[in-house]
């Protein structure tokens, strides 16, 4: 429904001039419909609010379990020689790590006896950066670096002058099968935890060994190069480096004795395979691994959880608004301050996702998060039906205010009417004006006609009496 309204109250409907704005009200079915795509909104938001709530709580209560468990399970082996009476034992142990393999790269035929060895691959190429000191927020410079992994130019806004070749080489890391850690065999799931790669610098001795389909790089500073001047590199140089993990580091393992091999632990709640570099306890073991995860982080997915959960119910219960008018049993929801409803709901289906996690782990502390939960939205409950009550005591505090006030306009217009009737009193009263004065002000015209005189009979007629 459109209605035309004039800017100015004084206007001429005849001018040619004048200006009408048209103000177009929304229909029921707009305000359906943005209420009902709002309501759709809310309840994605509060899904996935859940959903981090839920997975946030679920890798905590599992990350705690495995402290426990592991504290109450784990044997600190005294020797590094396998024991037949902790076969499948969860157990703890330190040792120096050892390996008699040799790790090769065929590619540039190097080798090494290492548990780890790494080939470091880098290219000279462009790079596209936003200018931070351009004040348009779109201006980009470019420079050039050595990168490990290729740098697509066709992306790039000024693709002229910054064209990047296609990398060739990759780098690559070489792993041994076979490491010990004392007597015992580490299986693959501590061999990939083993860090601490060091600088392995190629001889003139490494570089004779070189393949001769490589023989396009030349040696440099204790790798290899491929370009014209490694002093003054170009786009498109490569250059080659290597990093070896050596034995004979001394680590700390937390894992299953399988004979004479350490494997990973599996529990009814996870799998348990740690490995620290140097000589720790298995309980301060235990406690990094769950402290691993950081702390705040779980604080924040909590709170960021809690937040997304409660713009949810705030825009459901907005939206409710429009939808009572079509489902008068959801107006039940509505008339009570939304904000405070939203804040109380919200934190009590917060606390309530929390307690399902840790329901099936810990029963008790689930159970009061539960009950603390539904206290939540009795107390909500509560809230609502004062604050509904409290608004029909302010509407008929208003109401009684406007029948107030429609009752002494009649008294007001009596008031008004006696005073303009004592007015004309006055004025009718008023002494009349100096002779010499109404001569001057009479006007110029005939002469009155004298007055007649009263009947005889009229002289004997009483005076009205004067109030």
């Amino acid at each position: 429904m459109s209605e035309f309204t004039p800017l100015n109250s004084d206007f001429d409907p005849n001018d040619p001039h004048l200006i009408v704005v048209e103000e177009k009200k929304p229909s029921f079915f707009d305000r359906f419909g943005a209420a009902f795509t709002l309501l759709v909104l809310a309840i994605l938001l509060f899904l996935v609010a859940f959903g981090i709530l839920f997975w946030n709580e679920n890798k905590t209560v599992i990350e705690t379990l495995r402290l426990s468990e592991g504290s109450r399970l784990v044997v600190s082996l005294q020797s590094d020689q396998p024991d037949s009476d902790n076969n499948g034992q969860l157990v703890h142990l330190t040792g120096k790590t050892n390996t008699q393999d040799i790790l090769a790269d065929e590619l540039f035929y190097m080798s090494a006896n290492a548990i780890k060895m790494l080939r470091i691959v880098e290219m000279y190429q462009w790079q596209e950066q936003p200018d931070p000191g351009a004040g348009n927020q779109s201006a980009v410079n470019y420079e050039k670096v050595w990168s490990t992994r290729p740098i697509s130019s066709s992306k790039f806004k000024q693709v002229q002058g910054h064209n990047n070749p296609p990398m060739d080489l990759e780098s690559n890391e070489y792993v041994a099968q076979n490491v010990t850690l004392g007597s015992f065999i580490l299986s693959e799931g501590f061999i990939l935890q083993l860090a601490g790669y060091e600088d392995y610098p190629l001889t003139a001795e490494d570089y004779a060994k070189i393949n001769p389909e490589m023989a396009a790089f030349k040696y440099h500073q204790g790798g290899f190069y491929r370009g014209t001047n490694p002093d003054a590199p170009e786009v498109g140089d490569v250059r080659v480096r290597y990093k070896v993990l050596y034995p004979g580091k001394e680590v700390s393992v937390i894992g299953m004795q399988n004979l004479d091999r350490l494997e990973t632990f599996h529990t009814d709640y996870s799998a348990i395979k740690m490995l620290t570099e140097g000589a720790i306890d298995a309980d301060t073991m235990l406690r990094r691994e769950v402290n691993a995860r950081d702390v705040r982080m779980i604080w924040w997915l909590r709170f960021g959880g809690w937040i997304a959960m409660l713009a949810s119910v705030w825009m459901a219960l907005y939206s409710f608004g429009v939808l009572r008018n079509v489902f008068p049993l959801i107006g039940g929801l509505v008339g009570y301050n939304n904000f405070e409803m939203s804040f109380f709901i919200s934190l009590a289906f917060t606390l309530l996702t929390v307690a399902f996690a840790w329901f099936s782990f810990q029963p008790a502390f689930g159970l009061g998060l539960m009950v603390v939960s539904c206290s939540l939205i009795i107390s909500t409950c509560f809230l609502q039906k004062a604050g509904e009550k409290e608004a029909r005591k302010l509407q008929r505090q208003r109401e009684k205010l406007e029948r107030k006030e429609l009752a002494k306009q009649p008294k007001q217009k009596k008031k008004k009417k006696r005073k303009g009737e004592d007015d004309e009193v006055e004025m009718e009263e008023a002494p009349p004006p100096p002779e010499d004065v109404a001569e001057a002000e009479a006007p110029a015209g005939p002469e009155p006609e004298p007055e007649k005189p009263l009947p005889a009979k009229l002289k004997f007629m009483k005076a009205p009496k004067k109030d």
